[in-house]
């Protein structure tokens, strides 16, 4: 009954709100769990508390005099949906991929790989396999997988016909995937705060430092 709601200004959307309550100038705000997801990559710094709502639809919108409209939305999404094959594990190579006309791609929210801002889908992995797919005559079909460390393993069970999600070529990987030419070149950082002094390995002595298991950079440490 004490709850206060605030009503942001409409040229702000979720994402920022998140980033508000990121750095403590807003105290709490209400996001779809799949902006939310997404912003959680760039925003380490919230949490969801709880839910408000369980499954609400998510749907495209006409003018209701727009009846063939509708119905030609209705048709695409129905189709996709029966075409969809997010849920099935098959092992397919180029030939069966062209026959079924859908090349499904595993990456990550990040901002580097795949991310969707304000309904429109970004980032450069996204946008290779974007032409990849155009270049084949095949549809392009997203899957995340829940976890880092579950890309490479939705690949081996047949869940995507391939991982781009900035993948560094490692002895390890190699045992069990097989890498396309590289298509870029990295160089992997050490990130402290920026006041520390450290400079080289050596000034890490009896520190502790934070890699994701599933990650090049545990292999090479």
């Amino acid at each position: 009954p004490t709850l206060v709601v605030k009503a942001a200004p409409e040229t702000t959307d979720t994402f920022e709100l998140i980033q508000k309550v990121s750095r403590g100038e807003e105290p709490l705000t209400v996001a779809d769990s799949d902006i939310l997801e997404a912003a959680l990559d760039f925003e380490p710094g919230v949490k969801a508390a709880f839910k408000l709502t369980e499954k609400d639809p998510i749907a495209w919108g006409v003018r209701p005099d727009a009846a063939q409209l509708k119905a030609a939305i209705n048709s695409f999404l129905v189709e996709r949906s029966l075409t969809s094959f997010k849920d099935k594990a098959y092992k397919a190579d180029l030939d069966e991929i062209k026959k079924r006309g859908v090349l499904r791609v595993l990456t990550r929210n990040t901002s580097t790989t795949f991310f969707v801002h304000k309904g429109d889908q970004f980032g450069f992995d996204f946008e290779l396999v974007s032409e990849l797919a155009k270049s084949l005559g095949v549809r392009l079909d997203i899957t995340i997988p829940p976890t880092r460390e579950a890309l490479l393993q939705y690949l081996a069970e047949g869940k995507g016909d391939l991982a781009a999600a900035g993948l560094t070529v490692t002895a390890e990987r190699q045992k069990t995937v097989a890498f396309s030419s590289p298509y870029q070149t990295v160089s992997e950082l050490v990130v402290v705060a920026a006041k520390d002094k450290a400079q080289s390995l050596a000034d890490l002595k009896g520190r502790k430092i934070t890699v994701r298991k599933s990650s090049s950079y545990y292999e090479s440490l």
